[in-house]
């Protein structure tokens, strides 16, 4: 987060303006030795900054965050920021708090439950740019979540493992959530006996953009919904196995939708059920997919319907404009899925312009790649509307923002309002602003105003009082 800062005299109408980037941060280990001390000292609204560096022992594992709101991050980036909870303890154990999360990579953490974060009691926020690593729980290997609404995005979890014999989710775990968002994250060579990579039960879950690859269940796929509803959208699910059933999406009593989701080459070991989808009790829609080289046959119904339509399924599957026809990938030996030129996938999806992929600047009739052909929808995890949503981690704060004015407004010699505004910022998704009547403490949130895009007006303050402006990552 950045911030640019503005003062305003009302009594004579003296505008000052200056710029401040930067909020208020708490470095780690600069002048606190560990994360728990850190927090420990944060208040609402502050940063606890780590700097590049492996972090063990006491204050670093086992860390409590609780009844705040609180940024925790590295200044720069995963790759260079470890947290080793060296097999001892969990990472952090986040209560009734709204945490960001960015840029760690969290390793060798293990407990009985959540190896890596353990959310609860309401907690909100979102973890981002972050990797998961060799954690193990009896349940919810990384990520453990009961009744909290905690979104990923941009992470990559790899070889986290639940290991009892009845464990659920490999990396992640939750139970009871309102909105559980994953969005461009990756799962890899993740075990658990339910769930792979997630199992959830009685959430409602949106994945988004999500790549699942040779991920291992004793019993049910990759991913593992139960008795509650969940949506897949741009998903890719590769080479994951099962002992017995549904290697890629299992449910109980759950509804799926299922759209441009590249499904191939996940296998059975021992039952042929449900290559792609292993159904009981719920209702599954799929459009827009390609269903391949899945142990046969590809779907599976138990006590449950399926409504498939402009979906590619092998050995073929009845529903409006479904094809069984090779998909043809770019290189899937390199486990690269995009559709080769000539596949018979490219615009085979839905026709409604509802299901458009994203459409070449200037050349409205022409997909933009990873999309091809036209703009009418291509089957599979790159086409549709986001198939160019896939992103990478972009680390750092955004831009402080700038060319700040300040206008006052008149009524007959009265000052009745006030309007901030400045230059929009990349890479944000909301600006905040600060209000104090001293010019270098005491800011706090000011919510008297209401902001239009890249303005921000309120009635005019009894007296002299100072702003500033943050841009909010995305």
């Amino acid at each position: 987060m950045s911030r640019s800062r503005m003062s305003l005299l009302v009594c004579g109408l003296l505008l000052v303006l200056t710029s401040w980037v930067g909020a208020t941060i708490l470095q780690v280990p600069g002048q606190y030795p560990t994360i728990q001390a850190g927090i420990n000292a944060s208040s609402n609204g502050d940063t606890v900054m780590l700097a590049p560096g492996t972090y063990t022992g006491v204050g670093n594992r086992n860390v409590f965050i609780g009844s705040r709101t609180v940024t925790l991050k590295s200044s720069g980036g995963p790759d260079v920021t470890m947290v080793d909870c060296q097999s001892l303890n969990r990472f952090a154990w986040i209560s009734n708090a709204n945490v960001r999360i960015e840029g760690l990579t969290i390793t060798n953490g293990s407990l009985g439950y959540a190896g890596a974060i353990y959310c609860d009691n309401g907690s909100t926020g979102i973890v981002s740019c972050c990797n998961f690593v060799n954690n193990i729980a009896g349940s919810g290997g990384a990520i453990y979540g009961y009744g909290s609404d905690v979104h990923f995005v941009n992470c990559t979890f790899d070889g986290n493992r639940g290991t009892s014999g009845s464990s659920f989710g490999g990396a992640m775990h939750i139970q009871y959530s309102p909105h559980m968002v994953i969005d461009n994250c990756t799962f890899v060579n993740n075990q658990a006996a339910y769930g792979s990579a997630i199992s959830t039960d009685g959430s409602t879950t949106a994945l988004t953009n999500c790549v699942f690859r040779n991920n291992n269940t004793v019993y049910t796929g990759a991913c593992y919904f139960a008795n509650g509803p969940a949506v897949l959208t741009n998903c890719v699910l590769w080479g994951n196995t099962a002992d017995y059933w549904g290697p890629a999406v299992s449910t109980s009593t759950s509804d799926v939708v299922a759209t441009n989701c590249t499904i191939i080459w996940n296998h059975s070991i021992n039952y042929n059920e449900g290559g792609a989808f292993y159904f009981c009790m719920g209702g599954l829609t799929i459009n827009n997919c390609i269903l391949w080289g899945n142990s046969s046959p590809q779907i599976f119904n138990y006590l449950s319907t399926s409504t498939v339509s402009y979906t590619d399924v092998q050995d073929g599957f009845s529903g409006t404009g479904n094809i069984n026809q090779y998909p043809s990938f770019v290189d899937s030996a390199a486990w690269d899925c995009h559709l080769a030129l000539g596949s018979p996938c490219i615009d085979a999806g839905n026709p409604s312009s509802s299901y458009n992929d994203p459409a070449y600047p200037g050349y409205p009739i022409y997909a933009i790649y990873p999309s091809r052909g036209l703009v009418r929808n291509d089957m599979g995890a790159y086409g549709g509307p986001g198939a160019d949503d896939w992103s990478t981690c972009s680390y750092g704060p955004p831009a402080a923002p700038i060319h700040l004015v300040i206008v006052v407004s008149n009524a007959r010699s009265i000052v009745s309002g006030v309007t901030l505004t400045w230059e929009s910022v990349s890479g944000v998704s909301s600006y905040r602003v600060y209000s104090s009547t001293e010019p270098d403490d005491g800011f706090a949130e000011d919510t008297t105003g209401v902001f239009d895009d890249t303005s921000w007006t309120a009635p005019v303050p009894d007296m002299n009082t100072f702003y500033y402006v943050t841009a909010v990552g995305e």
